[in-house]
């Protein structure tokens, strides 16, 4: 007789085999799934803070750069709803000696039809253009957006008073938390021009 001892697996080691990879695999795939979602979640959150920082580090530097005491400033709000419209009227010289040229630049902050949400809007244009220019959106998925226009101490100024100081802020949700607690606050203070001493 030969007693030749068989090689292999029986049936039932590769049944257990196949059903502990199988456990493998599906957890494999919950956790590529799940990181894959939280990839994607911060990175659209990170997208949407960098817009809003950006939209506001541009309205600085539509004030900044064109020199305060040349800017005229006018803010509007809507008391119905924490809506704030921004007109800087900003007279710049011409070349060559022909005047002065007007530009206007607007931020508008409103709300979107249906949601809950406010978007920040800017417009540019020359002071000689009939044409109206589109607003173009900067951000949305805004809680608030206020502009504060402050003497040298930080204070509020009065109408007769000539502002030192705008602050903006910009409160965002955060993706798909529309409560008190997902809300981030985005704020600006800048100079309009040099302090004197």
């Amino acid at each position: 007789m030969n007693n030749k001892k068989q090689t292999g697996f029986t049936l039932l080691e590769l049944i257990v085999t196949l059903a502990i990879l199988a456990l493998l695999v599906t957890a494999l795939v919950t956790i590529l799934d799940q990181t894959s979602y939280q990839v994607a979640y911060l990175s659209e959150e990170l997208s949407r803070r960098s817009s809003v920082a950006y939209s506001l580090d541009q309205l600085m530097d539509d004030v900044v750069s064109q020199g305060g005491e040349n800017v005229g400033i006018q803010v509007k709000r809507n008391e119905s709803r924490e809506t704030c419209w921004l007109t800087l009227t900003i007279n710049t010289s011409e070349p060559k000696g022909k005047g002065a040229a007007i530009r206007q630049i607007d931020w508008v902050a409103v709300p979107r039809e249906d949601e809950d949400d406010l978007v920040l809007f800017r417009r540019e244009k020359a002071g000689g253009d009939k044409d109206e220019e589109s607003f173009i959106p900067q951000c949305d998925q805004l809680e608030s957006f206020e502009v504060r226009l402050l003497n040298g101490l930080g204070m509020a100024t009065s109408p007769s008073e000539t502002p030192a100081l705008i602050e903006v802020e910009a409160k965002m949700y955060r993706q798909n938390d529309k409560d008190d607690g997902g809300v981030l606050t985005f704020r600006r203070t800048f100079a309009l021009k040099r302090f004197e001493k």
